[in-house]
């Protein structure tokens, strides 16, 4: 058995070495199957990564919409009272003026029968209270008059202000579009 020949040895070498360089080729097959997977691993933790942070993005993103939103709610709510408030002091404006109006035409009305009732009054106690009555009427005039003129600067100061909010309301509006 010992005996084999050269061709069989340099056969058998022959093979040994063929087995070895597919072994080399293994190894080395296997070592960049190893990098590859090693590659696609690191490729795969990278689009990982990628997707957390689109979706950190994406929560604040979400809560920047929210809390945009309940922004507008507060702000819409706020233009709401305004409104509602300005509708009143021209509610109060108009029946001031109503008011202002009534005094007027009663003070016209006064003024020109004012001589007759003066000859009119039996002594001047009645001409003293006839006096105050259209002293009274002259005071309550003057009183609307004022009023009418804070309700008015009140009025101004309430259209300015919701001017204002609703300026904010359509900057907050453009703002949550983007």
């Amino acid at each position: 058995a010992w005996g084999a020949s050269e061709a069989e040895l340099d056969e058998l070498h022959d093979q040994i070495a063929e087995l070895a360089s597919q072994i080399d080729s293994a190894q080395a097959a296997k070592t960049q199957a190893g990098s590859d997977l090693l590659a696609a691993q690191a490729r795969f933790d990278d689009l990982v990564g990628q997707v957390r942070a689109a979706e950190a993005e994406l929560a604040s993103t979400e809560a920047t919409i929210s809390a945009g939103e309940a922004q507008l709610a507060e702000l819409t709510a706020s233009l709401d009272r305004f409104e509602a408030a300005l509708a009143s002091t021209r509610l109060r404006v108009a029946g001031t003026k109503e008011s202002l109006s009534e005094q007027v035409v009663e003070l016209y009305i006064n003024a020109s029968t004012a001589s007759t009732r003066f000859l009119a009054f039996s002594d001047a106690s009645e001409a003293s209270v006839g006096f105050a009555y259209v002293d009274g009427a002259i005071g309550d005039s003057s009183r609307l008059l004022s009023e009418l003129d804070i309700l008015e600067r009140e009025e101004e100061r309430q259209q300015e202000i919701l001017d204002e909010q609703r300026a904010a309301q359509e900057v907050l509006l453009e703002t949550l579009e983007k």
